[in-house]
């Protein structure tokens, strides 16, 4: 035991007036000496007197005394109360939400074994947590109109370790969170619980529930699956269902291809499982875009109607293994007939042309067995993306849909897609497009449009000579094939080569301030190519152009090894696969998102990872991908949602800046909601928060479920200090007043007064 020292006077007063009491003390005793009281009398009083003197001195000195004894320190649980609007609405037995756990926690052997196993803190949260007593915490009323999770449970968890720490408490480690499962806050709870350290134990308080239909027990909450596949190959796509209710009743995940159910997939939830990933795999038999949709239900229940509302839906682009191409042109030229011939004799390749007509009308030519054909002219990016290689002729760009301009930009210069372009007199209304200007490797100005006469001599440069284009294989006849070309009628010649582009054909006795006129010219652009053909009587060199091994002759020689050399390469060439992972199957408007992009099967040199999210209002995010510290195969990339509505996210890896590999996922962002819009308890984010953190979700009939210590947090000893001041607790007071009430009445009953 000490004793602490708190004068309510400085020093150099309280010795000065301690003296001057004591001054009295003697002059009063002497005063009782001359009247001749007895001595007894005289020494009791004197007693009394120095007694009171002694007292009053410690008021005025304030001893604090601290007593140090053991105690037993048991851990700390902190818990939560959930004190938001929707723990105020009633249960199917009458009390709200928020009086029904209320009485649990009151009463009843959870009560008990929480009392024998921890120190209960109690904290009230909605926005934000505030510490109560155990009193309060059964008077609480929920009114609050927003729930934040994880700003609670940090505010509870800082607030309670200075408690702790400031009586040399072990620190908490253990949480039983009170709520209806409906958090509203921005910030993820399970990712604040596991950087605190926290283990959550969740106690869902009942609501009001709607009448459980086995339609609505399963829901789909993501999908992904890959953007492009080739024909025949494994089509692999995962879905994650997540079970509404807790009901034992079978499921299945029903795949159907442009509306007509391709597969079917039962499975049946584990009695603690609420959420399954399941993979699905298809092989599709049709090339073109297929739209795939997925549907889940109760296995043996009815299926869905073939124009019923799906839940998710994907599209994927089935390719051939040959090259499709995109022709389009509005002059009617001898170079398009030469083309058109030879793309259908070669099966490497499948074309679709719009050829334009009077009125803005278009004719379509295609193969008879091209699954590729369109419904007319192309209007979006989703019909141009099926194409590999785009030649534009003598087009007018102004009579195209506003999106196809950019759409070709954004296909050759992020999708690695190769562009031709095949000019004539309109070759300005191209260049004028600021979208179609930036592919060209050549600058155009008005002299362009204007043809440049022939017969026009032309000769392969040196870049051209050991270019794809104009490849040549061994033989003497092969060689000649080059040599002596036929000349041109006539040629568009730009005015120069943009910096970095290769010129592989000019003219020998014809030249500008620039130089000899440039033929051709290529160069790439972004992960594309463009190569520039400045010339729509190519077709010469077929008619007259010497033939070499095996019958070919220059135009068709040229025409093949460059439309292979644009080819881009396939997602199929590589084993290469992408994975992507959201830390959450839903999320609300306003939460971040935290993507996991995983790449499985080989790896390659020189690859490189790109992803973006398009929006629900059609706009296009690029992502900041960056690798993760721990796992070298792994990226990580995160974005806010601020709108409701379905995202689209897009992953794509690349080799050289070739697509080699890629991954959609879809997921959906609800809005802001208010508290009294979400009626049923979700349990899902219980079980989420509880399984995630270390902890369990407590059921009141298995105590298994309850909060426990772990092995090492058994009950300690610890010395406490227990401080008490002796003028608070009136104790100094009451002794003077005794004394001094002794000395008056003894006085009194003497006849001294």
């Amino acid at each position: 035991m000490t004793v602490t020292w708190i004068p309510v006077l400085p020093f150099w007063l309280l010795v000065p007036v301690l003296a001057g009491l004591v001054a009295l003390l003697l002059h009063g005793t002497l005063d009782l000496v001359r009247k001749r009281l007895p001595s007894s009398m005289v020494s009791t009083l004197a007693m009394l007197r120095l007694a009171a003197t002694l007292v009053f001195a410690a008021c005025l000195a304030r001893p604090v005394v601290s007593r140090i004894h053991p105690v037993e320190q048991k851990p700390s649980l902190l818990v939560l109360l959930d004190t938001s609007g929707s723990m105020g609405l009633a249960t199917q037995d009458g009390p709200t939400r928020l009086g029904q756990v209320q009485e649990t926690l009151r009463h009843g052997k959870l009560r008990d074994h929480l009392d024998s196993a921890f120190t209960l803190r109690w904290f009230a949260f909605d926005r934000d947590a505030r510490p109560v007593t155990e009193e309060q915490a059964t008077k609480l009323d929920a009114g609050s109109n927003t729930t934040d999770w994880a700003t609670g449970l940090e505010t509870a968890w800082a607030r309670s370790r200075q408690d702790v720490e400031s009586s040399e408490g072990a620190p908490p480690s253990r949480v039983l969170l009170v709520s209806d499962g409906n958090d509203y806050g921005l910030q993820d709870p399970v990712e604040t619980a596991r950087r605190l350290g926290a283990v959550v134990y969740t106690l869902p308080a009942s609501g009001v529930e709607a009448a459980a239909d086995t339609q609505a027990v399963f829901q789909i909450t993501g999908a992904q699956g890959p953007g492009r596949v080739l024909l025949g190959s494994e089509c692999r796509f995962r879905v994650t269902v997540r079970r509404t209710a807790v009901q034992d009743i079978p499921a299945a995940l029903v795949l159907r291809e442009d509306g007509l159910p391709v597969l079917s997939h039962e499975f049946r939830f584990a009695a603690t499982e609420t959420e399954r990933s399941i993979q699905l795999v298809h092989r599709p038999t049709a090339t073109g875009i297929r739209h795939y949709a997925f549907d889940v239900g109760q296995a043996g229940g009815p299926a869905p109607a073939t124009n019923a509302p799906v839940q998710y839906a994907l599209s994927v682009q089935v390719l051939s293994r040959n090259t499709r191409v995109l022709i389009l042109e509005d002059a009617r030229r001898w170079e398009f007939k030469f083309l058109r011939q030879l793309l259908e004799e070669d099966p490497s390749f499948t074309f679709v042309a719009f050829l334009a007509r009077s009125g803005g009308t278009y004719m379509q030519f295609a193969e008879p067995d091209n699954s590729l054909k369109l419904g007319g002219f192309p209007q979006s990016r989703a019909e141009l993306e099926w194409f590999d290689i785009f030649i534009l002729g003598d087009v007018q760009p102004q009579r195209w849909p506003d999106n196809v301009a950019p759409a070709l930009h954004e296909l050759v210069v992020q999708r690695a897609r190769s562009m031709i372009v095949i000019p004539g007199p309109r070759i300005g209304r191209l260049a004028g497009i600021p979208q179609m200007e930036a592919l060209l490797p050549v600058q155009v100005n008005d002299e362009t449009r204007r043809p440049v006469a022939g017969p026009v001599q032309v000769r392969i440069t040196r870049d051209g000579r050991v270019s794809p284009f104009f490849y040549t294989p061994s033989g003497e006849n092969q060689v000649a094939v080059w040599k002596d070309l036929p000349p041109l009628d006539q040629i568009y010649a730009p005015l120069r080569k943009k910096p970095a582009a290769t010129i592989l054909l000019d003219t020998p006795d014809r030249s500008n301030p620039f130089g000899s006129l440039i033929v051709m010219a290529e160069h790439t652009v972004g992960r594309g190519r463009v190569l520039y053909l400045g010339t729509d009587t190519l077709w010469k060199w077929q008619m007259l152009g010497q033939e070499g091994a095996g019958g070919n002759t220059p135009y068709r020689l040229f025409w093949q090894q460059t439309l292979r050399a644009l080819s881009p390469a396939r997602q199929a060439g590589s084993r290469a696969q992408l994975d992507v992972q959201t830390d959450r199957t839903r999320y609300r408007a306003g939460q971040m998102v935290a993507l996991r992009v995983t790449q499985e099967g080989e790896e390659s040199p020189g690859t490189t990872l790109e992803a973006y999210v398009d929006l629900p209002d059609q706009r296009r995010l690029p992502l900041s991908v960056r690798p993760d510290a721990i796992e070298p195969r792994v990226s990580l990339a995160d974005f806010q949602v601020m709108m409701a509505g379905r995202y689209q996210v897009t992953a794509e890896l690349f080799v050289e800046n070739r697509p080699v590999a890629d991954v959609v996922a879809v997921f959906d962002v609800s809005p802001v909601a208010n508290e009294l819009d979400q009626v049923r308890t979700d349990n899902d984010m219980l079980e989420r928060m509880s399984a995630q953190t270390g902890g369990k979700t407590v059921k009141l009939d298995s105590p298994d479920t309850w909060p426990a210590r772990a092995a090492q947090e058994a009950t300690v000893t610890v010395n406490r200090v227990e401080p008490v001041d002796l003028w608070q607790r009136f104790v100094l007071l009451l002794l003077l007043v005794a004394l001094l009430g002794a000395d008056w009445t003894i006085r009194l009953i003497k006849g001294y007064v």
